[in-house]
C-alpha cells in the first residue's frame, strides 16, 4: 500500500493555505479540496478552477518554503494580470 501524503493547497490570490491530510496522490488531494469547498462551487472563491491551484506536499513545503512562496507570488501576479486584462477589454 502506498503511503498517504499530507498536502498544502494554495488557491488563487488568497492569503492562506488549505491543509489536506493523508491523500493518496495529487488528484486525491484535489478531489478532497473541491469536495470540502462545495462540489466545485465555493462561497469564498466562486467556481473552482484547477489552474488556480498550487498543490505541494507538506514535506516539500517544509524543505524549501521560500521556493514555494515564490511560486505562490508568481501565481498571484498571473491572476492579477489576467484580471486586469479582462477588465481592460
Amino acid at each position: 500500500m502506498d503511503q498517504a501524503i499530507d498536502y498544502l493547497l494554495h488557491y488563487g490570490d488568497s492569503d492562506h493555505w488549505f491543509f489536506i491530510p493523508q491523500a493518496r496522490d495529487e488528484e486525491d488531494a484535489l478531489r478532497y479540496f473541491f469536495c470540502i469547498e462545495g462540489y466545485g462551487q465555493s462561497r469564498q472563491f466562486g467556481p473552482l478552477r484547477r489552474e488556480l491551484c498550487l498543490l505541494v506536499s507538506l514535506q516539500d513545503y517544509l524543505q524549501d518554503r521560500d521556493a514555494v512562496e515564490r511560486r505562490v507570488e508568481r501565481l498571484r501576479r498571473e491572476i492579477r494580470a489576467r484580471r486586469e486584462a479582462e477588465e481592460g477589454s
